[in-house]
């Protein structure tokens, strides 16, 4: 009874995953690439940064420490100069994720 108990779990436990916690690192990108680049040099492709003093997202996955949970709770307060943004939990999971898929 306990085999066919774990069995199943280890089935399910994937489909849990993706629906609980699905990141999307392509729509991401798109968010990224329509809302935070009129600032942010959001990929390691572009070559002029929009506004100076303003970090780039390949530096923003660098640092040490940054985790999809700092990047949302940043990304969920209002901190000036940003704009205050208003992305839905989805969003911010997504964008999460295209800024730390820029790591090296």
């Amino acid at each position: 009874m306990l085999r066919k108990f774990v069995a199943i779990a280890c089935c399910l436990a994937p489909v849990l995953a993706l629906a609980q916690g699905y990141d999307d690192v392509a729509e991401g990108s798109r968010i990224a690439h329509t809302t935070c680049s009129n600032c942010h040099l959001v990929d390691a492709q572009s070559t002029l940064a929009p506004s100076d003093g303003v970090p780039s997202f390949p530096w923003i996955a660098q640092q040490k420490g940054m985790t999809a949970a700092a990047l949302a709770a940043f990304l969920s307060t209002s901190h000036p100069p940003m704009p205050d943004l208003v992305l839905t939990r989805d969003e911010i999971r997504h964008v999460s994720a295209y800024i730390l898929s820029q790591r090296k």
